[in-house]
């Protein structure tokens, strides 16, 4: 198909995502539209509307991050499809008892069905994103990731700068979705551990990555804002395990000679696989206020790795 002239724009902005320092930097814009032998081609036709769920999480009008919590801007992938099937995590508000409880609720539908089955997961509960028992920080998302090898659905979640919180599910669901009842017996249970017996600490901005061969990655940053480092863990649908993990950049490398800081993190823009297997990332660098920075982003880069993230280049 060959795209001609359209109209799409986008813009860089500050990745913190307070909503009170929202700051665009560039914006650009690209005409994209089918040519006119395509034009038959290129349709869209809503089939269905569809509620996934109606308890879905808010959190406080005053919250300092924004009241939305789930589908925020820096989850990878807030649906997931495969196999026939779609699905998606959240957080959902239980107003059936006395005093309202926040727990991870999975939704899974087939594609293009008018409503979705969900398991609540009452257990995985909202903790660490709570301030006086009201739910208060949009950091603790719930991310979701699926290995096509294996069929497992993986889940990370309720995490700003705290200890990892991860399950996953039993063999096969995602790939015998059609003979598989969905329920939360599915789901095991919650763990720090990834591999080696390690607990993995001071998480944040879980993203699960689908790999060209048909595995997963999950890419967290480690630290702070400002002061921090990305890690990438892989997972074998073969052997239904997670490896050590390494650490793909550093915070701590370096000096910003703007302001003569020596401390960073980078805010990702999601990673993600191209046609050819390579893995791309574009990414900003948000300097550490103590070291002079103002807390604002700056510079837009561009890193790839023709080796599924052991090896990156800029050139």
């Amino acid at each position: 198909m060959t795209l001609t002239i359209g109209f799409f724009c986008f813009h860089s902005v500050l990745m913190g995502y307070r909503t009170t320092r929202f700051r665009p930097i560039a914006v650009y814009c690209l005409l994209l539209v089918p040519s006119a032998a395509d034009a038959a081609v290129v349709a869209i036709t809503k089939t269905v509307d569809a509620t996934i769920d109606a308890r879905g999480m808010t959190l406080a009008s005053n919250a300092p991050y924004g009241s939305a919590i789930n589908g925020e801007a820096f989850e990878t992938d807030v649906v997931s499809s495969y196999n026939g099937y779609q699905y998606t995590a959240y957080w959902a508000k239980d107003a059936s008892g006395a005093t309202p409880s926040y727990y991870v609720a999975v939704a899974r539908r087939l594609a293009g069905a008018a409503t979705w089955d969900v398991a609540n997961l009452t257990s995985s509960k909202f903790v660490n994103g709570m301030s006086n028992s009201t739910p208060w920080d949009a950091h603790n998302t719930v991310s979701l990731g699926i290995d096509p090898t294996d069929g497992t659905l993986h889940l990370a979640y309720d995490m700003h700068g705290n200890t990892l919180r991860y399950l996953k599910s039993s063999l096969g669901v995602a790939t015998s979705a059609a003979t598989t009842t969905w329920s939360s017996s599915l789901f095991g249970s919650e763990t720090a551990i990834l591999s080696g017996g390690a607990t993995q600490t001071s998480v944040t901005y879980p993203m699960f990555v689908r790999t060209p061969t048909n595995d997963l990655q999950l890419f967290f940053r480690r630290g702070a804002s400002g002061d921090g480092s990305w890690m990438v863990f892989n997972y074998s649908g073969s052997s239904h395990a997670w490896d050590g993990g390494y650490q793909i950049d550093s915070g701590t490398t370096g000096t910003y000679a703007a302001i003569g800081s020596t401390q960073r993190n980078a805010y990702p823009n999601g990673f993600t696989y191209d046609v050819n297997g390579r893995l791309n990332e574009t990414f900003v660098w948000r300097e550490n206020t103590n070291m002079g920075g103002s807390g604002s982003n700056h510079d837009i880069n561009y890193v790839y790795s023709p080796d599924s993230g052991t090896t990156w280049l800029n050139n």
